[in-house]
């Protein structure tokens, strides 16, 4: 299928990825990040991609926006890290505690989990993969 097929409706994002046929006849999928124009500019890249790797143009499986979370979502995920930190600097008694994700992801992953499993509604924004896909969600589930 051809790609300009597929992007007439595209809204701005700055991530899509396209599924395509490689020159072997193998399924195949590549990302290009985009600004202002994402049919224009998707266009432009996939032709210079195509011709680079020896790929018919009009390969194209599928073209779908990277899921990715809003200014609001990251802001309400900074929130829960920054939380997160007091917690554990009030746990540690220690009030120069360093931000490292090695413990403020597990951390508020697990309470987050915890209280999903207790029945709560949990706003912590995730992104999670299904069946090769991303989803953004604006709330923790269970897995």
């Amino acid at each position: 299928m051809r790609l300009e097929t597929m992007t007439k409706n595209l809204t701005p994002h700055s991530c899509y990825n396209i599924g395509f046929l490689n020159a072997e006849g193998n399924e195949d999928e590549t990302q290009f990040d985009v600004k202002n124009n994402p049919a224009a500019e998707l266009k432009e890249c996939w032709e210079a991609f195509c011709k680079e790797n020896q790929c018919d143009p009009d390969s194209v499986l599928y073209v779908e926006a990277d899921a990715e979370l809003s200014q609001t979502q990251v802001e309400r995920v900074d929130e829960v890290y920054e939380k997160t930190l007091e917690y554990c600097r009030a746990l540690t008694k220690d009030t120069d505690l360093p931000w490292d994700m090695a413990y403020l992801g597990p951390i508020a992953d697990m309470a987050a989990e915890i209280l999903a499993k207790q029945g709560f509604t949990v706003h912590f924004p995730t992104i999670t993969e299904e069946i090769g896909h991303r989803k953004v969600s604006d709330f923790f589930e269970i897995e």
